[in-house]
């Protein structure tokens, strides 16, 4: 059964009113300065979001990494590095991120989405109940329209848990280009880079 994120789709009068707040609330200054990136983020400002796909699409976010994965895990790794690179660097972090024998209480993470490449900067991360196993023919988990939690046309590269490949789609609804059915990557490609819309996992 495919588990999907609820679907609230912008109007483009909404969106470009949204960009000009954004454009709006950069410093005011001489050199340029920080400014609107895809997706409404702010250059310069780093944030960590979850989106529980098990608890109808949920999202939280915070200021460090370390907070990020221990919302992800359900509390069980409290100790990850602050830097998203080390963590993912780190075969005993990654490993506990993505446990999922044993008896254990919370979310399992699928896939942890960053904003550059090689799991810098932002990154928002993806859980459900369960690891999957069905096979690419039938997607387990989905989210089907990234607008809603800020993470349009950003992700740049992304790590795998779970037993999970993952498909990138260029618009919401899974439609347009994409990447396949993919393993974990430090650079999604020129094609694909800042440009998923929606995804699905399997």
């Amino acid at each position: 059964m495919t588990r999907s994120g609820n679907i609230h789709r912008t109007t483009a009068g909404a969106a470009a009113a949204l960009g000009l707040c954004a454009a709006l609330a950069g410093p005011a200054a001489a050199a340029p300065g920080p400014g609107p990136t895809p997706g409404g983020a702010v250059a310069g400002k780093t944030e960590h979001c979850v989106v529980h796909l098990e608890d109808h699409g949920k999202r939280t976010c915070h200021a460090g990494f370390r907070e990020a994965v221990e919302d992800a895990t359900g509390g069980r790794v409290t100790d990850a590095p602050d830097d998203p690179g080390k963590a993912m660097a780190d075969p005993n972090v990654l490993d506990r991120i993505g446990a999922t024998d044993g008896p254990r209480l919370g979310p399992i993470v699928l896939s942890i989405e960053f904003e550059h490449i090689r799991f810098g900067g932002s990154s928002i991360s993806f859980t459900g109940t369960h690891e999957c196993q069905s096979g690419t023919a039938n997607p387990e988990f989905s989210y089907e329209d990234l607008n809603r939690v800020g993470w349009n046309d950003r992700i740049s590269s992304y790590r795998l848990f779970a037993n999970c490949l993952a498909n990138h789609y260029e618009n919401p609804a899974w439609n347009g280009v994409q990447t396949g059915y993919q393993a974990t990557t430090e650079y999604i490609g020129d094609l694909m880079n800042d440009r998923t819309s929606s995804l699905r996992w399997s």
